[in-house]
């Protein structure tokens, strides 16, 4: 059986062994988050899910990075949800203004989601 070393350039794989290799899709940048606004009712819930933040080029985190006073809580998938804190009387009528950030490896991107409870 022939030997093959472990690692070879793109162009050597190509016209030494015949593999094409297919690189990874590159992420087209930062993400954009769009601002959203999201309605909850009183009374709230621990772990009550308000409302999903979306963004473009696959962001891989997601971070509440000011607003909200520990209300609330945001998931990998950008999924906002009301904390403990939150549900025992942190939420009151009125609006929270949250400053979402959404990072990729090309960087980060932010923008404001408000909360409206009545």
């Amino acid at each position: 059986m022939p030997q093959y070393p472990a690692n070879v350039t793109v162009a050597k794989a190509k016209s030494l062994y015949g593999i094409n290799v297919i690189p990874n899709a590159p992420v087209a940048g930062a993400p954009v988050v769009t601002p959203v606004t999201f309605q909850l009712t009183l009374p709230v819930t621990t772990s009550q899910v308000v409302g999903t933040v979306v963004a473009s080029n696959t962001p891989t985190a997601w971070t509440i990075a000011s607003g909200g006073a520990g209300s609330y809580a945001i998931s990998s998938g950008g999924i906002i949800t009301v904390t403990a804190a939150g549900s025992g009387g942190e939420i009151n009528v009125g609006t929270d203004y949250l400053l979402i950030s959404a990072t990729n490896v090309s960087g980060t991107g932010q923008a404001i989601v408000t909360i409206e409870t009545t």
